[in-house]
């Protein structure tokens, strides 16, 4: 499997990849050197999602969006074969090639049908309130900021800090912004016309798992009466049904260390995600339309059937 992981950093790093389409490309790449197709994809699908190093290091994100992009590629695989001939071994392996090309290069047009529907939420003065970094969001942003007088407000997310990331962004496209503490959330929400956030998954009852934080957000949010948008493409959709923050995977935890100096503690556990219940969602901007928490599952089953 080391090879699986050599293949799954250089989609991140040299292509540039976010994590699910980069695991499609991995697969793909599984496919183009397999003699014994489906065992190895199956392992290299287990590799992608247990032992997850190069994502991590690279991107800070849990595998759950991985895990999303390999169950939606392997059952497009499942299906190809079941309509082909089984003894024509090499004609089937070029259309699951294909087919796993197509999938992961879809990035681009997915993001341009999220932004456009996502575009129609804005207006002059507004003020939005954004969690963790996300690509999608990101080019929201800054398409609005070209048509619209807007302001940012972004939250540190810590404990990785992408706020930073996500205003660098903004900085350079001359976007206005200000960057808050995690704990001012409900100071400044008053002030808040809406919440947008991307997601590291979305669950099958329309629930999202997105950076640590996000929850909260999203209780202060309903409780000021603002929305709160999610944007993400349906490779992020999961066939996960979470009732509680304990039903999240286990990998969905991790160590941070501890401000320097401290002379009992080295590191601090820490959940890396947590899950926002559908009833705090407002709708979804998704490449497949303008969703409704109560609207995923059924998308579910149409990505699924």
């Amino acid at each position: 499997m080391d090879a699986v992981g050599k293949i799954l950093e250089e989609q991140l790093v040299t292509h540039g990849l976010s994590p699910a389409y980069a695991a499609i490309r991995t697969l793909t790449e599984v496919i183009r050197r397999s003699q014994g197709l489906i065992k190895e994809l199956e392992q290299a699908k287990d590799f992608l999602i247990n032992e997850p190093h190069s994502l991590k290091s690279h991107t800070g994100r849990t595998p759950l969006s991985v895990m999303s992009g390999c169950d939606m590629f392997l059952h497009h695989i499942h299906k190809t074969l079941s309509e082909g001939d089984r003894a024509e071994f090499e004609n089937i392996k070029a259309k699951l090639v294909s087919q796993g090309l197509k999938l992961s290069e879809m990035r681009p047009i997915c993001l341009n049908r999220i932004t456009q529907m996502a575009l129609r939420s804005f207006k002059d003065g507004q003020v939005i309130l954004v969690h963790g970094y996300s690509e999608v969001v990101v080019t929201i942003l800054l398409k609005a900021a070209e048509k619209f007088n807007i302001t940012v407000l972004v939250t540190e997310c810590r404990p990785f800090c992408e706020g930073y990331l996500m205003c660098e962004q903004l900085c350079k496209a001359e976007v206005s912004y200000k960057l808050i503490v995690d704990n001012a959330v409900a100071c400044i929400m008053d002030s808040v016309d809406m919440v947008m956030i991307g997601a590291e998954a979305v669950v099958e009852n329309g629930g999202v798992v997105n950076r640590i934080g996000t929850y909260g957000i999203g209780l202060i949010a309903k409780a000021f009466l603002k929305p709160l948008y999610v944007c993400a493409d349906s490779l992020k959709f999961v066939r996960m049904f979470p009732l509680s923050q304990r039903d999240l995977p286990e990998f969905t935890h991790s160590t941070v260390k501890v401000w320097p100096g401290h002379k009992t503690l080295e590191e601090i556990m820490t959940p890396v995600v947590d899950l926002t219940p559908p009833e705090l969602i407002t709708l979804l901007f998704t490449d497949l339309g303008i969703l409704t928490p109560s609207g995923i599952s059924d998308e579910l089953i149409q990505l699924f059937r």
